[in-house]
């Protein structure tokens, strides 16, 4: 999966700074071994919208 970024002018491009954690790719694999859903299966994208609970955020 990734980002994308919709310029003033309209234009897209592909959200560089959207990196896989663990391989460091421009975008996120989504099969992994883990989620925060657990140990279960791969994740399926199901929105355009994430959303995380602030103390689950990683700095």
């Amino acid at each position: 999966m990734t980002m994308l970024d919709l310029g003033k002018d309209g234009d897209i491009s592909v959200d560089e700074q959207f990196r896989d954690e663990f391989t460091g790719q421009v975008g996120v694999n989504f099969n992994r071994k883990s989620w925060p859903h657990g140990d279960f299966g791969n994740a399926k994208p199901h929105s355009e919208l994430f959303v995380i609970a602030d103390e689950d955020v990683k700095e």
